[in-house]
């Protein structure tokens, strides 16, 4: 496997850990949804609202269905007939609300997950935006340092050849003065002869 495969790996067991965290959270998000309002965002909220009032209606049918139950389980024999006719019609309403309700959570569900997604995708956006600007400022400043150091060696050489010509002219001028100096001393003695 190549780094590059690895790394694709990687990241989709990142998403995946990611995901199941955020999933075992709904229940405690749900009951502090105040709280976390300004970071779910409007849309995401009422979505958490909606799941979370379908599950509960859910919850209450179910409880109420299994009470019924055990009322016409404990009615005496004569009354067992019409408790069975009621625990069969109450039967096919909760199988029905039933249904209707997991209808209700699979949409909530999906639109949640697509909120979610669709926070993941401008997260994902912003995280390449900030890795091609931290890419660019990078390549900007070994541009920069690069032509400093050109820049600087081309000063040090100009410096050098600079001082070069300086120590020449100095070399040039220093024999010229020795020469007129001498000149001029045997122009002194020659003028004290004569």
């Amino acid at each position: 496997m190549t780094s590059v495969e690895a790394q694709r790996v990687i990241a989709v067991v990142d998403d995946s850990i990611k995901r199941l965290e955020l999933v075992s959270l709904l229940p405690y998000i749900i009951e502090n949804l105040k709280r976390f309002s300004v970071i779910l965002g409007s849309d995401l909220v009422q979505v958490l609202e909606e799941h979370d009032r379908v599950q509960s209606s859910y919850q209450k049918a179910v409880s109420k269905f299994l009470l019924e139950q055990r009322r016409s389980q404990s009615a005496s024999p004569t009354t067992s007939n019409v408790s069975s006719r009621r625990s069969s019609d109450v039967s096919q309403v909760l199988e029905n609300e039933d249904g209707i309700l997991r209808e209700a959570i699979a949409l909530q569900e999906s639109r949640a997950s697509s909120a979610i997604s669709k926070r993941n995708d401008i997260i994902r956006r912003l995280k390449n935006d900030i890795y091609n600007v931290e890419k660019h400022a990078e390549e900007h400043s070994r541009r920069i340092i690069t032509e400093a150091a050109k820049q600087d060696a081309s000063e040090m050489k100009n410096s050098d050849s600079k001082k070069s010509k300086l120590q020449q002219e100095t070399i040039e001028l220093k024999k010229k003065l020795e020469g007129d100096t001498l000149t001029h001393r045997e122009s002194e003695l020659a003028l004290e002869k004569a």
